[in-house]
C-alpha cells in the first residue's frame, strides 16, 4: 500500500465488519513491507489491530489508552448483549 493509494476515513467508514477485517488484513500486509500507520477511527475493529498504539483524545488531552477501556469498544460489546437495555427510550 502506497501513501499515495492510502484509503481515506471516508472510503473506510462505510466498510462492513467483513470488510473491516480485510483492511487489517493490508495493514499487517503493508507493516511486513516497513510501513507505519497512523489513524484515526471510531470503528474498533479497526482499532483491534494487533500492537496498536491507542491514543484517546478526551476533555483537551491526548493519552494511550487500553483497547477494552475505550467507550466505543464497551459500547460495541453491551449494545448487542443486551438491546433493550439501550432501545427503551427510543
Amino acid at each position: 500500500m502506497s501513501s499515495r493509494c492510502a484509503p481515506t476515513q471516508g472510503q473506510i467508514a462505510a466498510l462492513s465488519p467483513l470488510r473491516q477485517l480485510a483492511f487489517l488484513a493490508l495493514l499487517r500486509e503493508a507493516e511486513r513491507g516497513g510501513a507505519q500507520v497512523l489513524m484515526a477511527t471510531h470503528a474498533p475493529i479497526l482499532m483491534a489491530y494487533p500492537g496498536a498504539m491507542i491514543l484517546s483524545f478526551e476533555d483537551g488531552s491526548v493519552a494511550r489508552a487500553r483497547f477494552d477501556d475505550l467507550e466505543h469498544v464497551r459500547l460495541t460489546r453491551a449494545v448487542p448483549a443486551d438491546p433493550a437495555a439501550f432501545t427503551h427510550r427510543l
